[in-house]
């Protein structure tokens, strides 16, 4: 019986963790969790990874989170963020997230009622390989203040340290409490804010948009797309080609 209870206990520890975290390396996973420690080191907090229910799309929920909370936790936290490049936060990567639209919306999870403490969690798309799987950071923050607790991404920095995307996430929440959106009812236009995030693109041949260039351009540009229509060469020509490369494609 004693072997059975181990088991079941085993079992359930092993529940509470997403496959992302018993993934990680023994080192990594032992960081991730300890991130998860409460201040007092009595409880933990669960796997935000492994919550799947009670996530809302409701600005109005987020914590008032400033840029003198982001400040304090960036520098703080071992990464790439110094005083020197807080203080022209505009030009670096994680603010340029925001304004190109490469932050998913946000969504809110209060853990339950009796926590001091929440999560937010978004995507984040990123800036130069737009097909690749996005980044999934997120991010505990104290409901009362809005200071943040701790953070992870799923991206090779977020391991052990603060990312851009970790920081995008907050600097887009800095923005909606800056514009008074978070004071806003989740029927009004701040959770049409929150969804508003670059879309992936799709490449189109530029016979097929001619038309958005209106009056600028003076003739149509053909398409060079490939038909399989043009003549090929003479025999003769063939022969010689081959002559000098047998191994091309084409022959």
């Amino acid at each position: 019986m004693a072997t059975d209870n181990n088991a079941n206990r085993c079992s359930m520890e092993v529940k509470q963790w997403s496959d992302y975290v018993l993934k990680l390396s023994v080192e990594d996973r032992e960081r991730y969790i300890s991130k998860l420690t409460s201040g007092e080191g009595t409880r933990s907090l669960p796997d935000p990874y492994c919550l799947a229910s009670g996530w809302v799309d409701d600005p109005s929920l987020w914590p008032a989170i400033t840029f003198t909370d982001i400040y304090f936790y960036l520098v703080d936290t071992p990464g790439q963020f110094t005083h020197d490049s807080l203080r022209a936060y505009k030009s670096l990567k994680a603010y340029d997230y925001v304004e190109s639209g490469h932050v998913y919306p946000i969504f809110y999870n209060a853990i339950d009622d009796q926590s001091p403490y929440c999560f937010l969690k978004t995507k984040v798309i990123p800036s130069q390989r737009l097909r690749d799987k996005p980044h999934q950071p997120w991010v505990c923050v104290k409901k009362s203040e809005g200071t943040v607790f701790c953070a992870h991404c799923t991206c090779m920095a977020g391991l052990g340290e603060v990312c851009s995307h970790v920081a995008a996430l907050l600097f887009k929440v800095d923005a909606a409490v800056r514009a008074g959106l978070t004071a806003k009812a989740c029927t009004s236009e701040a959770c049409k804010w929150n969804a508003a995030y670059r879309k992936e693109l799709q490449p189109t041949p530029l016979c097929e948009v001619q038309h958005l260039f209106g009056r600028r351009r003076k003739a149509n540009t053909p398409s060079v797309s490939g038909t399989g229509k043009a003549p090929l060469p003479d025999i003769e020509t063939l022969k010689s080609l081959k002559s000098v490369c047998p191994n091309a494609v084409f022959f």
